[in-house]
């Protein structure tokens, strides 16, 4: 896997916060937190098939666990239910309308900005929303980043996310990886970063 700066992705830590601290998005007044997409994304938009990933390619997975290890991650219910439960060594938070769902290790709020509100109650610096396309809708306005692996090639998909435009984000390649025996497609990992204050997920 080729990297914009060096990088170990056996890291424990987030693999490219030492490119991007020198480059931080605005907050809204009185927030403490940044607030981060990331999504692994083909060229047509599909980002699942049958309630799972439809392609296997270890390096962004790799990437994907080293940058939301010890953070807030913030899921739908159907993404929590492929993913067979809670990720580790993360704190999982769980939007969804079924006011009576429950699950061992997961935190249910009934609406983004509560999922948020909670992440910063709990000192979180950056969460990040990791699906789905539902999801992703909701949280843009409010998101400071969005780490987009683009997975080079077209795969079939019953879940596509695909928000327009992206005009006003600062778009940085930060590494790329080759197919290989342990990845199925070519990809590149982006990292957008919006230009301006995003959209508060306080209550006014």
């Amino acid at each position: 896997m080729l990297w914009s700066t060096p990088i170990d992705t056996r890291a424990g830590e987030s693999p490219i916060l030492s490119a991007i601290d020198g480059n931080l998005p605005k907050l809204a007044y009185g927030e403490r937190m940044f607030v981060s997409l990331i999504a692994a994304v083909a060229l047509n938009g599909t980002i699942g098939r049958n309630n799972a990933l439809p392609w296997q390619i270890r390096d962004d997975m790799r990437f994907f666990t080293n940058t939301t290890r010890g953070h807030v991650v913030i899921t739908g219910r159907k993404n929590l239910e492929a993913m067979s439960g809670p990720l580790p060594d993360r704190t999982n938070v769980l939007v969804t309308r079924n006011r009576e769902y429950a699950m061992a290790g997961v935190h249910v709020v009934n609406d983004v900005e509560s999922a948020l509100r909670f992440a910063e109650e709990l000192g979180e610096t950056e969460a990040f929303v990791i699906g789905g396309a539902e999801l992703f809708h909701a949280a843009k306005p409010y998101a400071h980043r969005f780490y987009r692996t683009t997975v080079l090639a077209e795969v079939d998909g019953d879940v596509r996310y695909d928000d327009g435009e992206w005009t006003g984000w600062d778009v940085r390649e930060i590494g790329r990886g080759s197919r290989s025996a342990a990845n199925e497609h070519a990809f590149t990992i982006e990292l957008l970063s919006r230009s301006g204050v995003p959209r508060s997920y306080r209550r006014r």
